[in-house]
């Protein structure tokens, strides 16, 4: 308004100006040639000085604790992308549906990812089964305790009564003790190679149990389904979108600081306030903390501001949404000054 009222005094002096000066134009030109000419300079406006700096700095200087034309972003914006390449058999969502953190939201096709996950399964428990059971460990072991008793009862014989037992005999039993003891040392080599195969099929299981897993689709995070690129049986490549999902909880707020303030650095962490319109355009606003000031300068001198606010719901519906346009309000208590006030301390 008070650009408005002062742009309109300065129109008016400049066309009373010109008025007068075609008025004593037309005069000359009527007859009045021989009079003398008067001469009359145009009336002075007065308009009083305090009025018109204020004026002019209303229009030359905003508001610097005043962040306008803020856009309103959201903290957690993700595409849920197809994992696997093949067609989609379900979508189990549609936009505009609410979602929670882990829920499958679609399925591609899964006949031979689920075949592969059951053989992988089943080898895991085969190889399981050969590692637990040890019968052949303990039947090597036992074999091998005989073998090296007969061998040292003969030993013992020939020792109390020499010529007891011959020495061709004494020989196979010695052979059959270290023949014993082989086939249980070999025992206990593949119970150890059974239980590493057994791990090595745990670990073959888990990698298919992961791709099956992966031809089901879930959200990351609570919020709502804002887009489907996909329908069902349409083929989809790994990578590619098929949900997108937002949660509006906590949104984001950006803007530029002026470059008017200094200090920006004090802002972190501040406890400021957004005001905006909401969906009927009604005047609304919430408390919000700065998030983050930016150390990079824009061309104009100021730096990027974003606060975060916790959104709130009446009647069911979030009063802010991403694409809003805010304004950040630093607040009268706010430390940074303009450097118009710094200069004058």
């Amino acid at each position: 308004m008070k650009r408005r009222l002062t742009l309109m005094v300065i129109i008016g002096a400049l066309l009373l100006t010109a008025l007068n000066g075609k008025s004593e134009t037309n005069d000359i030109s009527s007859g009045a040639r021989d009079a003398p000419v008067r001469y009359d300079p145009p009336a002075k406006v007065s308009v009083q000085s305090s009025q018109f700096d204020r004026a002019w700095n209303a229009m030359q200087v905003p508001d610097p604790s005043r962040i306008d034309n803020c856009v309103v972003l959201p903290e957690r914006d993700v595409d849920v992308p197809a994992r696997v390449d093949g067609p989609l058999a379900e979508l189990l969502v549609e936009a505009g549906d609410a979602v929670t953190a882990g829920q499958v939201i679609g399925r591609m096709e899964n006949r031979r990812h689920q075949a592969i996950r059951n053989a992988a399964e089943q080898r895991h428990r085969e190889a399981l089964h050969l590692a637990k059971c040890d019968a052949a460990l303990r039947e090597a072991r036992v074999a091998a305790e005989v073998a090296d008793l007969h061998y040292q009862s003969r030993l013992d014989a020939n020792e109390r009564r020499a010529g007891t037992v011959n020495n061709n005999e004494l020989l196979n039993y010695r052979l059959e003790a270290a023949r014993a003891l082989h086939n249980a040392e070999k025992a206990a080599t593949e119970h150890e190679r059974n239980a590493l195969v057994a791990a090595a099929r745990e670990a073959e299981f888990v990698a298919a149990e992961i791709d099956f897993e992966d031809c089901q689709m879930t959200t990351p995070f609570d919020g709502i389904v804002v887009q489907t690129s996909a329908v069902a049986g349409e083929w989809v490549a790994a990578g590619n979108t098929v949900v997108r999902v937002v949660n509006l909880d906590v949104l984001f707020v950006q803007g530029v600081l002026s470059p008017r303030l200094l200090g920006a650095d004090m802002l972190a962490s501040r406890q400021v306030s957004v005001s905006f319109r909401d969906s009927n355009d009604n005047p609304a606003s919430l408390p919000a903390t700065v998030s983050f000031v930016s150390p990079l300068l824009h061309a104009n001198g100021g730096r990027q501001l974003r606060v975060k606010v916790k959104n709130k719901m009446i009647d069911g519906h979030w009063i802010l949404k991403p694409g809003m346009v805010a304004t950040v309000h630093l607040g009268s208590a706010d430390p940074v000054m303009p450097v118009a006030a710094a200069g004058e301390g």
